[in-house]
């Protein structure tokens, strides 16, 4: 293992340093390094292979069962990365380093808390939660002073609840006027947890799947729910259907209220933890910038890109695809030239997240603690 460490431990610092850099500094990760990890991990692998076959190292025999763990351990960390990115949760080249690091960390270093198949899932933990952490509690510094704007200007009552009262009828508007939206995210959640639940006791999954697994696929599923009324009506119908048959052939209504509370648990769950998401991006992460600034791999505003479908028919076509690394060339030019002809001055784009950053802090926390940080807090 010390030999392991000699060729791994240096690449990762060496690479997770260099792209927090140029994250910081760019905005993006550049393709060399990813190739750099990547050729890295190929490398020592395979000479430590060579090695071991020629026993200039004695570790016992190859051990092959290492192999084959690293390699469905990549595999299922590609395909997360990619989901991840397809979900819009992080960039292409946030996905890349992902899988660099799941390459390079030794696996004895999830061996606290090392899940079958995937025990990458400890630092793809430890990159997120920390994350979380952080914007709640930047969310809360950021209610806590609206808070104290309102305590300083109570005198102006009556503002602050006509403020009050034209939030909530928007609200009741954005209700009413999308239905089909609502309702696709409840199916969403519902199919997706159900089905989750049904795998889980068929492969026995620890529960922790569960979670990682809505994260991963709720926005996708419950998007393509929302788009189609026949495959709303469709998922509607195996859902009225599955619980039908639960309560004739089961144990009846009795057996639903576990599985409806924990469905409302986690559906609340993620209703907070996006309100906190959305308070710490409108207040934080978007800047008002001259339209003659806007560049390629920058990020519109969902409010900007709403307000161009509804006023521009034929808008959503001719954009395509925002990916999450920001706007194409073509696309910067499309939306400067209706800008221009407009008139309008200004647009507000996202501010740049050093992902980066996090992701290091994230393999850091792997390599200190060889554990996820929720096994630190069931501790206590």
């Amino acid at each position: 293992m010390l030999l392991i460490n000699f060729f791994f431990l240096p690449a990762i610092f060496f690479i997770g340093i260099i792209t927090i850099y140029e994250d910081i500094k760019t905005a993006k990760i550049r393709r060399k390094w990813i190739v750099l990890g990547l050729l890295w991990s190929i490398s020592g692998y395979f000479l430590l292979y060579l090695l071991g076959t020629l026993r200039l190292i004695d570790y016992g025999g190859i051990n092959y069962s290492y192999i084959k763990d690293v390699f469905i351990n990549t595999f299922i960390s590609i395909g997360i990365a990619y989901l991840l990115w397809k979900s819009g949760i992080w960039a292409a080249g946030d996905a890349k380093l992902f899988i660099v690091y799941t390459l390079l960390i030794p696996l004895d270093y999830y061996s606290k808390s090392y899940l079958p198949y995937f025990p990458s899932f400890a630092l793809l933990l430890n990159i997120f939660i920390p994350v979380f952490l952080f914007i709640i509690i930047i969310a809360l510094f950021k209610l806590i002073d609206i808070a104290a704007y309102i305590f300083k200007n109570r005198n102006q009552k009556k503002g602050v609840l006509i403020l009050a009262k034209e939030t909530m009828v928007k609200i009741v508007a954005k209700i009413r006027g999308s239905w089909q939206n609502l309702l696709g995210i409840l199916i969403g959640y519902s199919a997706i947890f159900l089905g989750l639940q049904i795998l889980m006791s068929r492969l026995h999954l620890r529960p922790i799947w569960i979670i990682m697994l809505m994260l991963i696929a709720f926005r996708p599923i419950s998007e393509g729910i929302k788009k189609s009324r026949g495959l709303l009506l469709l998922t509607g119908i195996i859902l009225v259907g599955y619980f039908g048959y639960k309560v004739i052939y089961h144990q009846g209504i009795l057996e639903l209220i576990p599985i409806f509370k924990s469905l409302i648990c986690l559906i609340l769950l993620f209703g907070i933890l996006k309100a906190i998401l959305n308070l710490y991006i409108k207040y934080t992460q978007v800047d008002k910038i001259d339209i003659y600034n806007l560049r390629p791999k920058m990020l519109l505003t969902d409010e900007v890109i709403k307000g161009f479908q509804k006023e521009f028919r034929g808008f959503k076509d001719a954009l395509g695809t925002i990916y999450p690394d920001g706007l194409s060339e073509s696309q910067t030019e499309l939306i400067k030239n209706i800008y221009i002809e407009k008139g309008y001055k200004t647009i507000e784009v996202y501010k740049t997240f050093p992902f980066a950053l996090w992701m290091f802090f994230g393999v850091i926390l792997t390599l200190w603690l060889k554990q996820n940080v929720l096994h630190i807090f069931k501790q206590y």
